[in-house]
């Protein structure tokens, strides 16, 4: 059935990949230097953030290296609290208890006028559908 034999060479190979990439550049040049621009970014930050950066970073979201020896300790399976014992501060918090008292309740005058305006409102709508309906069939 397939009586011939493809021969793939490595030139061949390596022409066919930059064809078709130089085929992709000039369809979407924009879309490839906004690709090529964010990697370039991405790849300073994250080289400058990793080797670049001497000493502790004065407010780490998390906290990866111990602070004397700047070794990475995810994965340790020693305690945390060995390796962090720097200054802190803690707050401890304390519920007082239910306060009823302290919240302000709506009276129930103000809860019928409430009421009382929402339905007028509907009313109105319900007339102004309703007109709009009659006028648009007749």
């Amino acid at each position: 059935m397939f009586a011939k034999k493809y021969e793939i060479s490595f030139l061949s190979l390596c022409s066919k990949i930059i064809w078709i990439l130089g085929k992709i550049i000039s369809r979407h040049p924009t879309f490839v230097l906004m690709m090529i621009g964010y990697i370039v970014i991405f790849l300073w930050i994250l080289f400058n953030a990793l080797w670049n950066q001497k000493g502790k970073h004065p407010s780490p979201i998390f906290t990866t290296r111990h602070s004397q020896s700047n070794r990475i300790i995810l994965g340790s399976n020693h305690n945390s609290k060995d390796f962090f014992q720097e200054k802190s501060m803690t707050f401890k918090v304390k519920r007082m208890g239910d306060r009823y008292d302290t919240i302000l309740l709506h009276d129930s005058s103000s809860v019928e006028k409430n009421k009382k305006l929402l339905k007028k409102i509907q009313k109105n709508y319900d007339n102004m559908v309703f007109t709009t309906v009659s006028a648009m069939v007749f």
